[in-house]
């Protein structure tokens, strides 16, 4: 079966300059609003992740979400496996 390895990019085991580690429990926000998006003018992380796509450009932005999550989603999208070589654990906020 076909499959994307999704690597980091640089060698120093780092994500790049627009990624950024949080320190987040998405799980016990999310369980607090029961799922729902934060107020509008809230402070309060998303902890979502969303694709826009007008092509020729396709971006993700992420807002608290997990490297492995992220990777369901994109198999979701590409319809292929994507394995997650980052060794990232931590939530990330970036685009």
């Amino acid at each position: 079966m076909p499959r994307y390895v999704w690597r980091l990019a640089r060698t120093d085991g780092k994500p790049g300059p627009r990624i950024k580690p949080v320190q987040l429990n998405c799980a016990g926000v999310l369980d607090a609003r029961f799922g729902a998006p934060p107020p509008d003018g809230s402070n309060e992380p998303e902890c979502a992740w969303r694709v826009g796509i007008a092509p020729p450009v396709a971006q993700l932005l992420i807002d608290g979400a997990p490297m492995p999550e992220l990777a369901g989603l994109l198999e979701r999208l590409l319809r292929r496996k994507v394995v997650d070589a980052t060794g990232l654990k931590a939530p990330f906020h970036g685009a």
